[in-house]
């Protein structure tokens, strides 16, 4: 009995029905919570504070009363420590009981921490601005927050009645699955993976989802905290985008110039060229990080960078053209300079060799024929006096109608033969026929027309 009462580690009092210590026994480790002063046959008002006398004493008449064990905590200072205490009263005899007082202080205060945990944890779950569930093994909701109701649309009632495999989008369900497996096999402690959910009304919902698995005391699956973030804006606006980049790369594939960034002090940033005869620069040299007067001529170097400061300062479009030897032959460039960042321009080249040598063709043929209208005006003009000089020499009267122009020429002669001087008349057809008589108009017109 002695090695068993060590071994206890509680405290035993034998104790009357009028409240009075018969006996003690307790083991090393439960002499600490001994209560100081307390001696044999004392009267437990005079060892207790008188609110926990009080309450033991009730307890001990209870079971006395009852015949049944009767069990209860109390809290109490030792030492100028709180301890907590369990205190079990079975009845021993008619007027006596025992009380056995175990110090719970260690799992009092596990319980207040679970309990504290638990709060945080449930204000967490409530607030949280994420959806936020609780899923059994086999995919039930256990619990659910606000935010994810309000994300898939549904109520708390009907989402408890779901499982997660009945609102994942069909396509995405199989991964899901490996991974929840993967994470009861223990080969991951969680997983992120973006799937696709399906609303009650049936649209699509984007989720950034997080997975975590509790395991009960046998380590095996208990429950899984899933988090669940609305990234479905974020999708759109990456789909966005990637069209909006794929149409980006489409036009400056489309684009036959040469583009490069350039910073204030010269030193290129980036460099796209989609025209094989931009070959200034040599295919082996990269000159992202370097200098204009590293890389081009210095002539050519130094015309950009004014080009470069002047619309840096100005923030308007500069444009120019320049003439650049490359080998044997003669490239000419017509160059564009934006700025397009507070100390960066971006430079557009573009080879407009073809449209240069189209101008000087056209110029050329436009000389050709001015010189050739100018040699026939003149031919036309020696051709002209001619020709008067033979009507002059003649004395014949000559009239000439050209049905194209609708135009009449008359020549002196014809004028003198009617009266006329040269302003009378004008030379259309209308003013001819006035000259012929009335009676013979018609018939004149009509051999017109006939001929």
């Amino acid at each position: 009995n002695r090695a068993i009462l060590q071994a206890i580690p509680d405290l035993l009092i034998r104790m009357s029905a009028a409240g009075t210590y018969l006996d003690f026994a307790c083991s090393e480790t439960a002499s600490s919570f001994y209560p100081e002063g307390v001696v044999q046959d004392q009267a437990v008002y005079n060892a207790l504070y008188p609110i926990l006398a009080k309450q033991k004493l009730h307890y001990v008449q209870q079971a006395l009363a009852s015949k049944t064990l009767q069990i209860y905590e109390q809290e109490l200072v030792i030492g100028n420590k709180v301890r907590h205490e369990e205190v079990r009263i079975v009845p021993n005899g008619q007027d006596e009981v025992l009380i056995i007082v175990r110090d719970i202080t260690d799992r009092k205060r596990a319980e207040i921490a679970l309990e504290y945990s638990e709060a945080r944890f449930r204000s967490a779950f409530e607030t949280a601005a994420i959806g936020i569930s609780l899923v059994s093994p086999q995919g039930r909701f256990l619990a659910v927050n606000q935010a994810l109701c309000q994300m898939f649309g549904y109520s708390e009632a009907e989402l408890l009645a779901l499982t997660f495999q009945e609102i994942t989008y069909p396509e995405d369900l199989a991964a899901d699955l490996d991974r929840t497996q993967a994470l009861f096999r223990g080969e991951i402690r969680c997983f992120h993976m973006e799937k696709r959910y399906l609303h009650k009304q049936g649209q699509i919902i984007w989720a950034l989802l997080s997975v975590s698995l509790i395991r009960d005391s046998r380590q095996q699956p208990f429950y899984i905290i899933a988090q669940v973030q609305n990234i479905t804006d974020r999708q759109r606006a990456e789909a966005a985008l990637q069209q909006n980049e794929a149409q980006n790369r489409a036009i400056l594939a489309a684009i036959p110039d040469l583009m490069f960034r350039v910073r204030a002090d010269g030193t290129y940033l980036g460099c796209v060229s989609n025209a094989s005869h931009f070959d200034i620069l040599s295919s082996d040299i990269n000159p992202i990080g370097r200098k204009l007067f590293e890389i081009l001529p210095a002539e050519l170097a130094q015309r950009s960078f004014h080009f470069l400061q002047a619309a840096l300062k100005t923030g308007n479009l500069q444009t120019y053209e320049q003439k650049v030897e490359v080998g044997s032959r003669c490239q000419y460039e017509e160059v564009r300079v934006v700025k397009s960042g507070a100390d960066e321009v971006l430079f557009m080249v573009r080879d407009i060799s073809e449209r240069k040598q189209a101008e000087a063709d056209l110029y050329q043929l436009n000389q050709e024929l001015e010189t050739r209208i100018s040699q026939r005006t003149k031919a036309l003009k020696l051709s002209e006096e001619r020709w008067q000089l033979a009507l002059q020499g003649s004395n014949h009267s000559i009239w000439d109608w050209d049905l194209r122009t609708n135009q009449v020429f008359r020549s002196n002669r014809w004028r003198e033969m009617r009266g006329l001087q040269a302003d009378d008349l004008t030379d259309t057809q209308e003013e001819w026929l006035k000259g012929i008589h009335p009676d013979d108009r018609d018939s004149v017109m009509t051999a017109f027309a006939n001929h």
